[in-house]
């Protein structure tokens, strides 16, 4: 399932159990797995909803920096007297599991640190290395799977060298942002000082997103995470509870929307083609209200009712189609298609029973021909 169909499906399960909620029950802390208990939690991230909600959390904060939302697994690695002495994954924020001997095997992370980082904990994310990796072109790549599935093979595959990691925190670490980056890229974390940029407001933020977007990285990402240098002391940090970072996603190439209506509508030719109503969704910039399911034989395929849940994207052009059904509603009633009895011979007049036909010649006949409009573009140029 790709992360934004998730994210909304999540924030959608979040508001059910508000409204349906039957007794108290504690949701920020998960339930513990893993064997190896983090040094410092993971506090994972709070993602905002637009640049809106950004710039109104900026408004409060000062000396803040935009990095990344790399698409990976997030790891834990600690440094003791400068070796490599402990890799854990996240696993539920508290506790993980052991990858040191993996992370070992992966030549992009440091085995041997010196000065500040000799005796510390960092948080980071293992990641597909990529050459020239395009957001906007390419998209996720299913890149985060990929990530897990080397890291839990059982053989010490030659494909760890494939992954590389980006350092996103240092906790009690040094105070200023400049030194932390300074001392992780003398350490051979460098991607981490290339890809932190200061920013002032939502609109710079804005501006690197898009940059980012569109620009060839070495890494797959799924948006950006604004964070304050200034962190609370290690010990306070808990999974759910970070206050001083947030992540504002791309917009997610595919939206969840509710079926209101199905609507049958029959064209020129005499063929009936399908029309799900949905209710209203943002696709780019783009408001999204209905989408054609086709034939009657494919909506049948389909198997869509009102009430049921679809997976819908752009296409080529901007046009809206169905990438899948998420789920059916539980009661189902799906309307009855009308009588197949039109064809390309029928409803040149118009009536009440050939109104529809009828009026979908007129259209096409109001269309310019597709010879015709060549010319005038030819002409216009």
């Amino acid at each position: 399932m790709e992360d934004g169909v998730y994210d909304q499906l999540s924030a959608r399960l979040t508001q059910w159990q508000r409204c349906f909620v039957s007794e108290p029950r504690d949701v920020m802390m998960p339930p513990l797995n893993g064997a190896v208990m983090h040094p410092v939690a993971h506090t994972g991230v709070r993602k905002m909803a637009d640049k809106n909600a950004l710039s109104l959390w900026m408004r409060e904060r000062s000396d803040l920096w935009v990095q990344p939302k790399v698409d990976g697994v997030a790891v834990t690695l600690v440094y003791r007297d400068g070796k490599l002495n402990k890799a854990i994954s996240r696993g539920n924020g508290l506790k993980g599991e052991d990858w040191t001997q993996k992370v070992s095997l992966i030549s992009a992370v440091p085995q041997t640190v010196s000065g500040p980082l000799a005796n510390s904990t960092l948080q980071g994310e293992i990641f597909l290395q990529r050459e020239g990796h395009i957001q906007q072109q390419m998209g996720g790549i299913n890149a985060r799977a990929k990530v897990a599935g080397l890291m839990m093979r059982q053989d010490d595959s030659d494909t760890l060298n494939s992954l590389g990691v980006f350092v996103w925190a240092w906790p009690d670490g040094p105070q200023l942002m400049s030194d932390r980056l300074k001392e992780l890229a003398t350490a051979g974390f460098t991607l981490t000082q290339t890809y932190t940029r200061a920013v002032k407001n939502a609109d710079e933020v804005a501006r690197v997103r898009n940059e980012w977007w569109k620009a060839e990285l070495p890494f797959v990402t799924d948006g950006v995470v604004v964070r304050a240098a200034k962190e609370p002391e290690s010990r306070h940090w808990l999974p759910g509870q970070a206050e001083w970072l947030v992540a504002w996603k791309y917009q997610p190439v595919a939206q969840v929307a509710e079926v209101k209506a199905i609507q049958f509508a029959v064209g020129k030719s005499g063929k009936i083609s399908v029309v799900a109503s949905l209710a209203s969704v943002m696709l780019d910039d783009k408001k999204v209200q209905r989408v054609n399911i086709g034939s009657v034989r494919r909506w049948q395929e389909w198997d869509i009712a009102p009430g049921d849940q679809i997976l819908v994207s752009l296409a080529g052009q901007g046009i809206p189609r169905i990438d899948d059904v998420v789920w059916r509603g539980a009661e189902r009633t799906k309307p009855t298609p009308p009588e197949n009895r039109f064809n390309s011979l029928t409803c040149y007049f118009a009536s009440d029973v050939c109104q529809e036909q009828f009026i979908s010649r007129l259209v096409s006949l109001a269309e310019p021909p597709r010879e015709s409009w060549r010319l005038n573009s030819l002409r216009k140029r």
